[in-house]
């Protein structure tokens, strides 16, 4: 398998780029969230700016389809038809060691500190841990606050290969009418929540749902099974303009607008993200640095650890902030990057220790 900080000769580097992007995105989103009430006040276009990072998820998602939908496309193109179990397989190695090594890490600290948090008033903090455990965090609250998004992917991947059987044998007109239907569903249950409930109903569970998200991934199935080909230069130009404008006018709104635009809103930034996609996959020859790649490698580690990490680096930064200061603009940079290198630490803790030797048992056992 290849190192961490170098791309394979099978691997597209602007990817890489694109995914390190991604977990950027989330990590400076969850720290403003976080430290915001700390941090000097800003415009309502930086906030606003700010709350959309968490389209990170979103750019995640849409990279996921495409790499996956195209593995198996190879794989269709090469023997006329998919493994199932081998793709279950890889994705099992790939996926539960780090995961589950994780919540049952965060699960004994949560139990250990479990009778303090009860007797100082809050909430049972292991209340619903199995939901995590089951991968359907996404409906039922477990544990963690990020984990929604994992169980989205989980669900995904225990339905796609399966409609690979009749997805690849279609023509490319069907082809398109049917990933046309899919990619509505989300959008049309995004508009019958925020018509027909609460505006805090819609904005609590929107995200999260795999059946109002779940467009993002069409997005992904899309750029490989329809588009496919690199586009020519110009084309391009076209594309990053128009992905750039899709992607930057919802920073440019905000909550109070109209409904429409509130179901509208994620389909705005998953083509956005899509044609983001699409262009790295044009640029094949791009290169992109060592540390980029080895950001990349690391998203899946550093998503699952940067909450927990997040918790001893505020330790560190807020030791002396008196209630009600705010922390100057160089103490807040301090506080970011205190974040993200104690997050790179526990990422590097899991890679090497956790995934990277199942990834070789996986690299084995697939090729069999």
């Amino acid at each position: 398998m290849p190192p961490l900080t170098r791309s394979s000769e099978k691997e597209i580097p602007a990817l890489h780029a694109l995914r390190a992007l991604a977990i950027l995105m989330v990590l400076v989103f969850h720290f403003w969230l976080a430290f915001r009430d700390l941090v000097p006040p800003l415009s309502a276009f930086t906030g606003n700016f700010l709350w959309h990072l968490s389209a990170g998820v979103t750019l995640f998602f849409v990279l996921s389809a495409q790499l996956i939908s195209a593995s198996l496309l190879r794989e269709y193109d090469r023997a006329g038809t998919v493994s199932i179990p081998r793709f279950m397989l890889g994705r099992a190695l790939r996926i539960f060691p780090a995961y589950y090594f994780f919540l049952l890490v965060t699960l004994g600290l949560f139990m250990v500190q479990r009778s303090k948090i009860l007797s100082a008033g809050g909430t049972d903090p292991i209340a619903g841990w199995y939901f995590d455990f089951l991968y359907v965090s996404n409906y039922f609250r477990g544990i963690h606050a990020h984990t929604w998004s994992l169980s989205i992917e989980e669900q995904f991947y225990l339905v796609f290969p399966f409609l690979t059987l009749f997805l690849f044998r279609m023509k490319r007109s069907a082809l398109i009418g049917f990933l046309t239907g899919l990619y509505l569903i989300p959008l049309a249950c995004r508009a019958w929540m925020i018509t027909y409930g609460t505006r805090e109903y819609f904005n609590e569970h929107v995200d999260a749902f795999f059946h109002t998200r779940f467009d993002d991934l069409v997005v992904g199935l899309f750029i490989t099974l329809v588009v496919k080909k690199p586009q020519s230069t110009s084309v391009s130009i076209l594309v990053g303009i128009l992905s750039s404008v899709l992607i930057l006018v919802p920073t440019m709104l905000d909550d109070g607008r109209a409904n429409w635009f509130l179901a509208l809103r994620p389909s705005l930034l998953n083509i956005g993200f899509g044609g983001f996609v699409l262009l790295a996959l044009t640029l094949k020859s791009v290169k992109v640095g060592q540390f980029v790649t080895a950001l990349a490698r690391l998203s899946y580690s550093m998503y699952l650890w940067h909450m927990v990490a997040g918790i001893f680096a505020a330790a560190i930064v807020l030791r002396g902030i008196k209630p009600g200061e705010h922390l100057s603009w160089p103490a807040t940079a301090k506080a970011f990057l205190v974040c993200f290198l104690v997050s790179l630490v526990f990422a590097l803790f899991s890679y090497y220790a956790i995934e990277r030797p199942f990834l070789k048992l996986k690299e084995r056992l697939t090729r069999q």
